[in-house]
């Protein structure tokens, strides 16, 4: 939609290769288009309705017809930046993964010797006011960490699916 925030980038694929063939701005910025035309709203219902009363031509005909060599080339330099900036994109994101995974593994260690803690006071001290807090806060802090492993663990299947969806 107009209203969305972000900008719309459309690739035709033509004969295995890829073509650019719109590029409009987020509305927030202008909306303005990169590549395309702005007097058009619909530029793939442009196109569909230019093959259907056209059965001869083909999408590459369109392409050569409605926009200069200077715009494709132009909407060239714009997908490989984009390319480019999926590409780091994702390496950030596998780091973001990382660093859960290793938080996720820290957190996993101290909740066990917190457990572990919690144990040996149990068993050292005499039922005591003062060795009852200590263990009901040392459970406490495991279970808070055992949540914040939960939520890491979490995030790493977010990273995943991110991942996934700007490959995919």
């Amino acid at each position: 939609s107009k209203a969305d925030g972000h900008g719309h980038f459309i690739l035709l694929e033509v004969d295995g290769e890829l073509h650019p063939f719109s590029d409009r701005n987020p509305v927030s910025t202008g909306g303005q288009h990169e590549f395309g035309t702005d007097r058009r709203d619909t530029p793939l219902s442009d196109l569909e309705d230019y093959l259907k009363s056209n059965p001869q031509k083909t999408a590459s005909d369109y392409l050569s017809e409605n926009f200069s060599p200077a715009e494709r080339q132009s909407a060239n330099a714009v997908y490989i930046s984009n390319s480019s900036n999926v590409a780091d994109l994702t390496v950030r994101v596998r780091q973001i993964k990382q660093v859960a995974k290793g938080q996720m593994t820290l957190a996993r260690h101290t909740t066990a010797n917190l457990f572990s803690s919690q144990r040996q006071i149990a068993q050292l001290t005499r039922p005591s006011r003062s060795g009852d807090e200590i263990t009901l806060e040392l459970i406490n802090a495991a279970k808070a960490l055992d949540d914040f492993s939960y939520a890491l663990n979490h995030l790493c299947d977010a990273c995943d699916m991110f991942i996934f969806d700007l490959e995919g």
